[in-house]
């Protein structure tokens, strides 16, 4: 059975994380982290389907490994509304909200996961400063998906996260921003 996260280099629990150095602010290294986390994500995807238990389970080294990526991602992507607008448009074009939102309602990743990914999510919207990528964002509805997935919010740290990205999401509202949480078809807001 192959590991889920095997992409990510192994690292025994005595190991620390490594320095952010590992993947450089460069837009090479977002595309590498961006792909290493898309397979992670399509893997998690094709083994937790409804009907059965997931034929895999985490380790706190993955868990660790993929936490750390995801940091990362977010790390690279304020990074990159400075200095290189191009790092958003590439995390655009490959989706990867969606797939934080297929990781969020797939019950077996682990709850410090979720919490990064929501972390990760509440520092991106703030950090984005033109109008015109805050849009790219918000563009496929993945908030949408996002803000309807059923959550443990028996976690306190899942809750607070969740809370503080529907306040950041809340703040950068306006009559532009609005439209894309509106759904036709149901004639309703998330």
């Amino acid at each position: 059975m192959e590991h889920i996260w095997s992409f990510l280099p192994l690292r025994t629990t005595s190991e620390k994380v490594p320095p952010a150095q590992e993947v450089p602010c460069t837009l090479d290294g977002l595309v590498s982290l961006l792909s290493r986390f898309q397979r992670a994500a399509t893997n998690s995807r094709q083994h937790d389907p409804p009907s059965k238990q997931p034929q895999w389970c985490w380790d706190r080294t993955s868990e660790l490994d993929f936490v750390e990526a995801v940091r990362r991602i977010s790390e690279l992507l304020v990074w990159g509304e400075s200095h290189d607008a191009r790092f958003l448009d590439v995390f655009c074009e490959q989706r990867c909200l969606a797939q934080f939102a297929c990781l969020l309602g797939c019950s077996s990743v682990p709850a410090a996961v979720k919490v990064q990914i929501l972390q990760t999510m509440s520092i991106i919207i703030p950090n984005i400063k033109s109008d015109m990528s805050l849009h790219c964002l918000l563009l496929d509805n993945d908030f949408n998906a996002i803000i309807n997935i059923k959550l443990n919010f028996e976690d306190e740290e899942i809750l607070s996260w969740y809370i503080s990205l529907l306040k950041t999401l809340a703040l950068r509202l306006n009559c532009t921003t609005l439209r894309f949480f509106f759904d036709p078809a149901e004639n309703a807001f998330p």
